[in-house]
């Protein structure tokens, strides 16, 4: 009776972790898809225009910083 109880103990066991595994396949399927979806719905065009926009906005930032952080007040005297 006692073999009979750890066998069943075991194979619940592994009916737990092939059920998490599942869970966890599902879980990275459904992200897998949206990452997917994501990609094929993008609007090329627009985001090289996001892109170039954002690439140019940090650009002007550090040019902005790099003067600013070379300022003192006898500059400005």
């Amino acid at each position: 009776m006692e073999r009979i109880i750890n066998v069943q103990t075991k194979i619940g066991g592994r009916i737990n972790s092939i059920e998490s595994q599942i869970s966890d396949n599902d879980a990275k399927e459904f992200f897998l898809t949206s990452v997917r979806s994501d990609i094929e719905d993008l609007d090329f065009a627009e985001a090289i225009s996001n892109f170039t926009f954002q690439t140019t906005a940090l650009q002007v930032a550090q040019q902005t910083f790099v003067r600013v952080q070379g300022l003192n007040l006898f500059d400005l005297i």
